[in-house]
């Protein structure tokens, strides 16, 4: 945490000096180039390098800079995104495939096998695909009640998921839940999402529960309504 607020300091600090443009870019460069030195290099054989090679590189903000800075310009400039995302909406909806074919091309070429978020392809992929949700959100009237669900538990999930997902592995082959082909991928979405807040509810409801797995979000209030605003030229 205290990473990221030292990061959004320096970031304001640059980020007022430059367009969104060349702060994007740069911004992407820094994440490949990160990314790329741990996904296509081999680890010194000694224990720390194999842990750090396999999970503790993302940790730091480099490994997630350019989806940090994707964020904030979304976020400062929703209206004009959203004029532009329907100006654009075509190539929003081809993006995700052609990124998509991307990543399993290189997967099958075996230039880089990692089933992992921290490939330097899925960068292309997960941009893509958050530019295609943010295109489908912005033609909702309201937000879904099982997004607004998800989101009030997100941290959870993203925290506890991979924990769930290690005890799916261990369940005794004889159940043959890991052999029911995409019903198993089906099985472990749903736990691991259900099961995460189930966790993170019970959490809450213990002193202290909440720093560790997170507090659970406020309900929305429906009784809102939006408002219009007016919609700049250029992104700030």
């Amino acid at each position: 945490m205290f990473q990221f607020y030292a990061l959004y300091s320096l970031f304001l600090t640059y980020a007022k000096r430059f367009t969104p443009r060349n702060v994007l870019i740069a911004s992407f460069v820094i994440n490949v180039a990160y990314l790329g030195f741990f996904n296509l290099t081999q680890p010194a054989d000694t224990a720390v390098a194999h842990y750090i090679w396999d999970k503790m590189y993302w940790i730091f903000s480099p490994g997630w800079i350019f989806y940090f800075t994707v964020a904030y310009y979304l976020g400062r400039n929703e209206a004009w995104f959203r004029e532009k995302l329907k100006k654009f909406r075509i190539v929003v909806y081809v993006l995700p495939v052609l990124t998509g074919a991307l990543v399993l091309f290189v997967n099958e070429q075996g230039w880089i096998t990692a089933h992992s978020s921290k490939r330097i392809d899925m960068l292309l992929f997960a941009s893509s695909m958050i530019l295609f949700l943010f295109t489908i959100a912005a033609s909702m009237r309201k937000v879904p009640r099982v997004l607004e669900w998800c989101s009030r538990y997100s941290f959870g999930i993203y925290l506890l998921h991979p924990l769930l997902l290690a005890i799916f592995v261990k369940i005794p082959s004889s159940f043959g839940l890991q052999n029911l082909g995409l019903l198993s991928v089906l099985l472990q979405f749903v736990g691991c999402v259900v099961g995460s807040a189930i966790v993170m509810e019970i959490a809450n409801r213990i002193p202290g529960g909440e720093y560790i797995f997170g507090r659970v979000g406020k309900r929305m209030n429906r009784s809102n309504t939006p408002t219009t605003k007016e919609i700049p030229t250029t992104p700030t």
